[in-house]
């Protein structure tokens, strides 16, 4: 840090109505005595949620085309974390089989 301190750094996220707020919050929480903010903007691929039937239950999927018009499937975090400790495996095995009940539906 400043004049080769050791000392941390905190990235925190939030939107610009709550700036004010998390300000306060860390003024009051930590020692420190100023602080930088970024406005960013975000870009997004256009996406679909689709229902996919699987050996676990219903699950859901985003689907989304890159800019190249290749598909990319991810399966909803929720679903898979649910499934995963309902069904006592790991969850990047349930997000592998949600993916090939996905790509035998097309």
């Amino acid at each position: 840090m400043k004049k080769g301190r050791p000392g941390l750094v905190l990235t925190v996220q939030c939107n610009e109505e709550k700036l004010n707020e998390v300000v306060e919050k860390i003024f009051a929480l930590t020692p420190t005595i100023g602080l930088r903010y970024y406005k960013t903007k975000k870009l997004e691929l256009e996406r679909e949620i689709v229902k996919v039937e699987t050996e676990f239950g219903t699950c859901r999927v985003k689907v989304t085309k890159d800019r190249k018009g290749e598909l990319k499937i991810k399966p909803e975090s929720e679903d898979v974390l649910k499934y995963s400790s309902k069904n006592k495996i790991s969850p990047h095995e349930v997000s592998l089989k949600i993916i090939e009940a996905y790509n035998k539906k097309i």
